[in-house]
C-alpha cells in the first residue's frame, strides 16, 4: 500500500502529497512494462482507451483523478490510499504495495 499523504493546512503537504501521486503513476507505468502489457492489455482490463491509460501514467493533470488511479492500480495487484492528516503527523511511504488477499 503507499500511502499519499495531503495535509490540512500548509501547501507544501499538498504539493509533496501531489508529487506522491505523480510518483505513484510513474511506478504504475514501469510495473505495466515489466509485465509485458501493452497500453492495449491495460486498457482492455479497464474498458478505457489506451491513451488514457497513458495519461494516467504519465500527466500530472491525471494525477488528481485518485479513483482511476486506485483501479489502475488494482489490476496490476496493486493498491494505493491518500490519507488527509494533521501538518507533521506522517509521510508517505515509499513504494506501492503488492494486494493482499482478500483486497
Amino acid at each position: 500500500m503507499c500511502d499519499v499523504v495531503a495535509g490540512v493546512d500548509d501547501a507544501n503537504d499538498d504539493a509533496e502529497a501531489m508529487h506522491e501521486v505523480i510518483r505513484v503513476q510513474s511506478q504504475l507505468g514501469r510495473i505495466r512494462k515489466s509485465r509485458g502489457w501493452s497500453l492495449l492489455d491495460v486498457g482492455n482490463k479497464l474498458n478505457v482507451h489506451p491513451s488514457t491509460v497513458w495519461r494516467w501514467e504519465n500527466s500530472p493533470a491525471y494525477a488528481s483523478n485518485i479513483t482511476e488511479l486506485q483501479m489502475y492500480a488494482r489490476v496490476l495487484g496493486y493498491t494505493f490510499r491518500v490519507l488527509v492528516i494533521a501538518n507533521g503527523d506522517d509521510k508517505p511511504s515509499e513504494s506501492l504495495q503488492p494486494l493482499r488477499p482478500g483486497n
